[in-house]
């Protein structure tokens, strides 16, 4: 087993006061969906996620829903007032980034643990 640091799916972002923690696991991805019929994985694999600010807005929320449930649109919103929009964008990339490869190196353990049955 490797001692060697593993990345992290988790993604650190500072808004106006707040550190926050931005992950796109299976909890924002069936969010975005419930909430606003936003099919995260049809976007990705496409390669078509919006990028409109209402958008940002959602996506950001679904991403903190594991760590920072508690806050709301309308607390993003107000969030985002002083951040930089490229930051976010960047933040949200990343996140989506490191959450897809968390999942491919799952993949093989998943199979390799089936077919061992």
């Amino acid at each position: 087993m490797s001692n060697a640091k593993q990345a992290t799916p988790i993604v650190k972002i500072k808004l106006m006061d707040k550190d926050l923690k931005v992950k796109f696991g299976m909890k924002a991805i069936i969010a975005l969906d419930r909430e606003y019929g936003i099919n995260l994985m049809d976007q990705v694999s496409l390669g078509k996620i919006e990028n409109s600010p209402s958008s940002v807005v959602k996506l950001l929320w679904a991403g903190l829903q594991r760590y920072h449930s508690e806050l709301t649109l309308d607390d993003i919103e107000n969030l985002l007032d002083d951040a930089s929009y490229d930051e976010v964008q960047k933040v949200l990339e990343e996140a989506f980034a490191r959450s897809s490869e968390d999942e491919a190196k799952k993949k093989p353990e998943k199979e390799a643990t089936a077919s061992d049955q």
